[in-house]
């Protein structure tokens, strides 16, 4: 294990969730099968677990196999929040998460 592999080790334990996110990247990179994108799968759940939002992206990126449950309500309330918000970074946030939610529902259907 590589010294920066360790630096992120060390601060993914003490809680960082960014950290995990990393590690995932770093071990996907190496583009071994089996063991490596099970690793990918369970450094991300753990990010995600931590809120790290671009994990969540990430995670359907790599694994679009993945079935995400969603409902259309949690939906709506998204969609409502994104339009009555004058935040701008809450807007762009919430503006990823409706586009994913839309994509994947078209790619279910």
């Amino acid at each position: 294990m590589r010294k920066n592999e360790k630096l992120l080790l060390l601060q993914a334990l003490k809680g960082e969730a960014a950290a995990w996110r990393k590690l995932a990247l770093q071990i996907s990179a190496e583009e071994e099968e089996g063991i490596d994108q099970e690793l990918c799968r369970v450094l991300l759940n753990q990010a995600m677990e931590l809120g790290d939002e671009e994990s969540f992206f990430l995670y359907y990126r790599m694994f679009p196999e993945e079935n995400i449950q969603f409902d259309d309500e949690s939906y709506k309330e998204m969609t409502m929040e994104y339009l009555e918000t004058d935040d701008p970074q809450v807007k762009e946030g919430l503006k990823r998460y409706l586009t994913f939610f839309r994509e994947k529902r078209q790619m279910n259907n």
